[in-house]
């Protein structure tokens, strides 16, 4: 049967489609959800900035379970490229705090085996920059962090939407963990991490803490 051009080219598109469809068990919802799949920027060839803001945004939400870890793992390796100084800087950025803070909500929403996962992975890449340092950059880039946590809980006063009504103790920001759940999550991430980095990881951990106490930070 000859068939004419236009419809010679379509038929290959609905075969997909139709086999999309047939191999999950709803048959029309595997379709929609392969119609409706995130458009995702490759997390391995797009711009650093452009895959952190779709980690940011709802549509990273609408992956897969699957490959949001696998995402979230590649962007954490792009940032092996980046010098301490500059992955600091990231981390750091005034501009870039609401974009983190969204970013955080999203990573809160994955499963717990595969924060943990992202986490070790992006701990023991930090620790690997950090003792690259000699001993004086290091404290350097402590008090850095401590002072830098200082400004951040003065502006956190000072803004009026930070003011809790009396009676109602501090209230936790909208969609991050408490200081107690990151603290078990914190371990839990640690029991994962080889034995070089445990080392490196609490020696870290205890050096911050000796750092926030003479600035007269407290957990």
């Amino acid at each position: 049967m000859n068939l004419p051009l236009g419809m010679r080219n379509l038929l290959p598109r609905l075969i997909l489609l139709i086999g999309v469809a047939s191999a999950s068990a709803g048959g029309g919802l595997g379709l929609r959800q392969y119609l409706r799949y995130p458009s995702a920027p490759d997390p391995k060839t797009s711009e650093l900035s452009t895959a952190i803001e779709f980690m940011a945004g709802e549509e990273f939400n609408r992956l897969s379970l699957d490959h949001r870890r696998r995402y979230a793992l590649e962007v954490v390796r792009r940032h092996e490229q980046m010098d301490l100084p500059s992955l600091l800087g990231t981390m750091m950025d005034p501009q870039k705090r609401a974009t983190m803070q969204k970013v955080a909500r999203n990573f809160e929403q994955m499963p717990r085996q595969d924060r943990e996962k992202v986490g070790v992975e992006m701990a023991a890449m930090f620790l690997r920059k950090y003792y690259e340092q000699p001993l004086g950059s290091r404290q350097a880039y402590l008090t850095m962090l401590v002072q830098a946590e200082k400004m951040q809980r003065m502006a956190e006063r000072l803004s009026p939407k930070s003011a809790t009504p009396a009676g109602e103790g501090v209230r936790p920001r909208r969609g991050l963990p408490s200081p107690e759940e990151v603290k078990r999550f914190m371990w839990a991430m640690r029991e994962q991490m080889d034995p070089q980095t445990q080392a490196q990881w609490a020696q870290f951990m205890q050096d911050l803490r000796r750092t926030r106490e003479k600035a007269g930070l407290k957990d």
